[in-house]
Parts: structure tokens; sequence; C-alpha cells
């Protein structure tokens, strides 16, 4: 199949990279090395919540800065990536700025917010495929396999320090690839004799026995269950410290725990159950969703709700993967257009999510133990149009 990299008009991913990459916040030109909490202002009080937060990443920088990373964040009414800026830098701008207040242990923090650098050693990324290989996925399944193929190699070369691994799920976890780069995911998928479903069934690389080991503990969804593929790569994998981890679920079916809570999608809604590091989950549903209306239960989740509880994205498509549906039930951090061919995954909203991401600094002065803490985290537009918030729970700060 002959890759399709047409993107969405007027919106240039390698264009809109050089711009991110070129810009620099303006909070950083205020210099300001004190971090006083005293000049914080408080977390607003908010009238309603219309996005939601992502997952961030924590880790501690010299003289007790603390690095919080953020995925970037949509406009659900402009469909544009917000631009945050720190509640210690309020300006006038477009309905496109965002303010972003953070409160820890109860004290609101004085914060500096950038955009990521190309020379910023501390921006790594593990990204995790997660793919549904059951039987109704066989008419996606190579084009699923070729887009993920080039989609890494595009990814892999646009400045970030980025690693992927997979898994492959039906009914229980049956394949998996430890982080990789772009050359070893590909030859996951193409180089092991493998065709349609298959491509992502098997274990390989250097822990491959351990890793088909492991999967025996993850055989509880009742069919297909991108939420317990999910656990088996959050438990079992080698993510890096520090990292940004991002997690991209394809499917066309429910979610499938067997009515088990703890193996469903609402597992994903508290991310202080998660490794250290957490992350945001993006999905592609190759299905219309009316298909299913009528039976959403705890046999038969919505997949797309673990976006929704990580700040992820979600990306609705036909079953021949070739055109983007608007979706029945589509949160509102969705992307949507038509294509001729098939889609590239180049157009995903995760992409952006990676190159709108945003760091934040703050000191920690919490007397709080480490892996305790709790952190809020407030933003609200100019036009006060988009609003949202999240407390993130038993958070660690990690060295």
């Amino acid at each position: 199949m002959k890759t399709n990299w047409k993107v969405i008009k007027n919106f240039s991913l390698i264009a809109l990279i050089a711009i991110v990459f070129a810009s620099c916040s303006e909070d950083m030109t205020l210099k300001q090395e004190t971090y006083d909490d005293a000049l914080a202002l408080p977390n607003p009080t908010l009238d309603f919540t219309n996005i939601n937060i992502p997952n961030p990443t924590f880790s501690t920088e010299a003289d007790n800065v603390i690095r919080m990373d953020l995925a970037g964040i949509l406009n659900p009414i402009t469909k544009e990536w917000l631009e945050l800026v720190s509640s210690n830098a309020l300006r006038a701008g477009s309905s496109a700025i965002a303010t972003v207040y953070v409160e820890v242990d109860g004290t609101p923090k004085y914060i500096l917010v950038s955009l990521p650098d190309p020379t910023d050693a501390n921006k790594l990324v593990d990204y995790v495929f997660l793919v549904d290989n059951s039987g109704s996925m066989s008419e996606e399944a190579n084009a699923v396999a070729d887009e993920i193929v080039a989609y890494a190699k595009y990814l892999a070369e646009q400045g970030l320090d980025i690693r992927f691994g997979c898994v492959g799920y039906e009914s229980g976890v049956d394949g998996a690839l430890n982080f990789t780069d772009s050359t070893g995911i590909n030859d996951y998928l193409n180089k092991r004799t493998t065709v349609a479903l298959n491509r992502t069934r098997g274990f390989s690389g250097a822990d491959a026995t351990s890793l088909q080991t492991a999967a025996g503990n993850y055989q509880h969804g009742r069919d297909e269950c991108g939420s317990e593929a999910f656990r088996y790569a959050d438990e079992n994998f080698s993510f890096r410290n520090n990292s940004s981890v991002y997690y991209l679920n394809l499917t066309d079916e429910p979610n499938q725990p067997n009515g088990l809570a703890e193996w469903g999608v609402e597992w994903t809604k508290d991310p202080s159950k998660w490794r250290q590091q957490r992350g945001t989950i993006h999905t592609v549903f190759s299905q219309d969703t009316t298909y299913y209306t009528g039976y959403w239960n705890s046999y038969n989740e919505r997949p797309w709700l673990m976006s929704e509880y990580t700040g992820g994205t979600t990306l609705f498509v036909n079953s021949a993967f070739t055109e983007i549906r608007s979706g029945a039930a589509a949160p509102s951090a969705s992307m949507r257009a038509t294509y001729n061919e098939h889609i590239s995954l180049t157009v995903l909203p995760v992409t952006g999510a990676i190159v709108n991401s945003t760091i934040i600094r703050f000191k920690n002065t919490s007397t709080v133990p480490d892996g305790e803490h709790e952190v809020k985290i407030t933003i609200q537009t100019t036009d006060k149009l988009v609003q949202g918030e999240k407390v993130f729970t038993n958070v660690t700060f990690q060295e």
C-alpha cells in the first residue's frame, strides 16, 4: 500500500513543528528564577469544564525545580491547539491563549511556562501502539501496520528522542515488542513473514520470552480489551525516566473486559494507579459508533473513554481506513476530515499533542512526602469559553 502523506488542507505538521521549535514562550523572557509563590495567583473557580487535562509527567531538575510536561490540548470550539501562558504572565490575546494555574498540596505555585526546544535533552518520548488484531480488523490490518511504520519513521525524523513499542491483543495479549526504534518496529510488523492480523501477534525482541510469560497474566478480557493491553505495556515495558508517554489504541470493537472493572476503561481514570510517569491514551476507532448503540455496558465499553479520562484525543474512521467519520459520540478533542486512499497516521491529533506540548516549572517547597503530593491544574482561556481542571493525587516528583 502506498502511504498517503496528504494532510488536512492548510494544516502542515512540518510547518507547525518548525514554528513551534522556533518560538519561545513569553514567560521565559521574564527570566524569573526566584519562583516566589507569594506572587502566585490562586486557581480560579470554574463555571464549567469542556476540556480534559492531559496526565502530566513530572521530573526534578536542579535546585529542586519541578518540571511538568503537559501534552497539547485542543480547543473544542476552534479546533486549534491552546497556547498556554502562566498565571504570572497574564496578557490579553486571542481566544487560543489559555492561562494555566498550578496548586501543589494546597499552595498556589509561581510557574514558568515554555515550549519544548529541539535541543532539549529531556524531551524523551516513549510511544506504544495498542493494536486490536481480532478477526473484525482483517480489513484494516495491513493498512494499520503500514501506516504505523510510516508514522514511526515520520516521528523519528522530527527531532524527537522517540522510541516505539507495540502490543497486539484479542482475548488477552497475544503479541508484543518492547521499546525499539523506527527500524525495529518495521521489522516486527513486516519482516517476520507475517501478514494481515498476524503482524501484531507473537513476541519479539531481546526480552521476547519474558514478555510472552508476562502475557499469561493479561488474559481477563472476553474478546477485544485495549485497556488490558494498555495495562500490560504500563506494567511490563521498559519506560525511560523523565519520558513523556503516549499510547495509541487502534480498534473497531467495544472494549470488552468481561465485566471486570479493574481491567476496564474506568481503571485508566485514576492516574495514581499507573506507573510513575503515567501518560495519555489516544484512540483510533474504525467503526461507525451507531452500530453499537443500545448495548454499551460493563461488558461492552466505549474504548475512547480511555482518551477522555487521560486527556488524550480520538479519531473515528471507517473500516476501510479511508475516511474519517464525525462519530456519533465524538469527544470534543477529535479531528475530522475526509481523505482519498488510506488515512495517514501523521494527521492524528496525538501528533499535534506531541508537537504542542508545554513545559511548566515550579519550585518544590512542599513538606508532603514524595509520592503523596496533590497537584491541581486549572486552565482557562482569555474569553472563558474554554475551561478545564483536574486534580492528580499520590504524585511523585521523581529525580
